[in-house]
Formats: C-alpha cells, structure tokens, sequence
C-alpha cells in the first residue's frame, strides 16, 4: 500500500465561484472528495494494522509473563 503523506486541501478556501450550494456542481470539490475517501480509506487501513499490531504484542507479552 502507498504510503499517503498529506491530506487533501478543500478547494473552497477563497474559491472565487464560492456560492450558496456550490458543492453540487463545482468539479474541483468533486476531485476533492475522490482524493479525501482515498486518504481515508489510507488512513483507516494504517490504524487497523497498528491496532491490530499492538494487540499481537499484548498477547504475547501477557503470555511471556
């Protein structure tokens, strides 16, 4: 898996097409949005195997003692 180093910035900060309900036709914020669920999708997948990582090393630290 790829390691993903910085989460993506919203395009709305100073957008200068900022408008009332702008996210449902503005393809900049849809190309955010794919880039957001992938580096969450990054993020989920690095915790689970930390967690789970940390939980072998209980077990067998628990069973050593």
């Amino acid at each position: 898996m790829d390691k993903i180093t910085k989460k993506p910035e919203s395009p709305c900060l100073d957008c200068p097409d900022r408008s009332e309900a702008c996210h449902a036709k503005c393809e900049r914020y849809a190309a955010f949005v794919k880039e957001n669920e992938v580096y969450r999708a990054h993020v989920n997948a690095e915790h689970n195997i930390d967690a789970y990582l940390q939980d072998r090393h209980t077990k067998i630290v628990e069973y050593l003692l």
